[in-house]
């Protein structure tokens, strides 16, 4: 938590140790299909068609409503499509430049969307278009010397805590101080009012395994609550039969290798938290995978929504830059913001205030002091997927039987308070 402004970027940059790639591609916030909301019925085959029909660029296109951050700064809303950062349907198991073999889905309690057939937060989003800079996407923490794609006429970069901007420059990119804990990036565009404040935790490194100096990874036995329920299970290739046994997912973690749902290669689940979770001091969710020597990594994408409709991702990052061989090894230092950095019995921690400055959060699509839902997505590691930064993402690849993300349990470390708690 903390003195975090994040929001999500417009284009997709690309980070390099030197000199970053230019890259990009424009985002907005997609339309849910009735097979992404979350209630006790499932949708009529004529209400899918409509939702299809409904879901075009020119009604799904969200543009900047400017507001006054957590710390005071002025920051904007950016267009983005809450479901992945590659514009692919993450939700649905799949990853750009690999086609999982013999993907199966099963979903559970679906609910067709209100009498209209159009959500009502989504029908009137068109807007002019903004004119402040998209901002980098937010990490929990930046290593030093982080080399960062920005999109915006100049850049002041200024060390710790700032309120005010510095010197004011020009460049396609930012490198991040060599030293001190944190930074205060400032972007403003020509002929534009508003200023774009976020501030940056910073560190030597990633933290690395468990046990470890400064390590995130989080004790089984920490968190307060857990997932109670699994919403959609969408199967990617690779995975065995006798691994496809969603109730795994629930409840404790339990330090158990084989008490697991298997997604298999690029596949995805959804689950329901017994209790909601919230913003509060130091992490507020722990996802916990079943490496066997915390070093064969298997890594999945995480994100989360209040609803089961409006969806935000989590910023990652991923300093591995060569393939990995099937079952080979991961530096845990080597990622963030990515599920599966940590083996059995640890979970790897998601900082909700990392998600305060997006889109979603800010146009109250999603309630960072309820969120009710977590989307887990197997990354299929052969580099064709790219982190937040444009860096490819490595991980064991291929895998066989038990392939892909390995979902021991979701762990809620704040948790909110339930309507009963409220009324008492």
């Amino acid at each position: 938590m903390g003195a975090i402004l994040p929001v999500e970027p417009v284009a997709d940059p690309t980070f390099t140790t030197t000199a970053p790639s230019l890259a990009t591609s424009q985002k907005a916030p997609m339309r849910r299909a009735p097979s992404e909301r979350f209630g006790r019925r499932h949708a009529h085959p004529l209400t899918l068609i409509a939702w299809t029909l409904l879901a075009t660029p020119s009604l799904s296109t969200c543009g900047e409503s400017t507001q006054t951050g957590a710390l005071g700064a002025v920051v904007s809303d950016a267009s983005f499509d809450g479901r992945s950062e590659d514009g692919s349907a993450q939700g649905f198991g799949s990853d750009p430049g690999e086609a999982p073999d013999a993907i199966a889905t099963v979903h559970f309690d679906v609910a067709e969307p209100d009498s209209a057939g159009v959500d009502a937060r989504t029908s009137d989003v068109v807007s002019p278009e903004p004119c402040g800079p998209a901002a980098i996407p937010v990490l929990d923490v930046f290593p030093h010397g982080f080399s960062v794609y920005i999109d915006a006429d100049e850049f002041s970069l200024v060390a710790g805590d700032a309120d005010q901007p510095g010197e004011w420059e020009a460049a396609a990119a930012v490198v991040l101080p060599a030293e001190g804990p944190s930074a205060t990036l400032f972007q403003r565009n020509d002929d534009c009012p508003d200023l774009r404040r976020t501030a940056l935790r910073l560190a030597p490194g990633f933290p690395g395994a468990a046990a470890t100096p400064g390590s995130d990874a989080v004790p089984l036995d920490e968190p307060s609550t857990w997932a109670a329920e699994v919403v959609d299970v969408v199967y990617g290739g690779g995975v065995d039969e006798g691994w496809r046994v969603p109730e795994r997912a629930l409840g404790p973690a339990t330090n158990d290798v084989f008490d697991v749902l298997v997604l298999g290669n690029g596949g995805s689940v959804v689950l329901s938290l017994d209790t909601p979770a919230m913003d509060g001091p130091g992490p507020d969710l722990a996802i916990f995978e079943n490496s066997f020597n915390g070093l064969t990594l298997e890594v999945a994408r995480v994100e989360v929504s209040s609803d089961g409709v409006y969806w935000v991702a989590f910023a990652n990052a991923s300093l591995t830059k060569e393939p990995v061989s099937s079952y080979g090894s991961v530096e845990p230092s080597a990622l963030m913001g990515l599920a599966g950095k940590h083996g059995v019995g640890w979970g790897t921690p998601f900082d909700l205030a990392t998600l305060a400055g997006t889109s979603e959060v800010e146009s109250g699509w999603v309630d960072l002091a309820r969120i009710q839902y977590v989307r887990i997505v197997d990354v299929v590691g052969a580099g064709d997927v790219l982190d937040s930064f444009g860096a490819p993402i490595y991980d064991p690849t291929p895998t066989f039987g038990s392939g892909g993300f390995d979902l021991e349990a979701v762990g809620v470390l704040n948790a909110a308070a339930t309507a009963t708690e409220e009324l008492e």
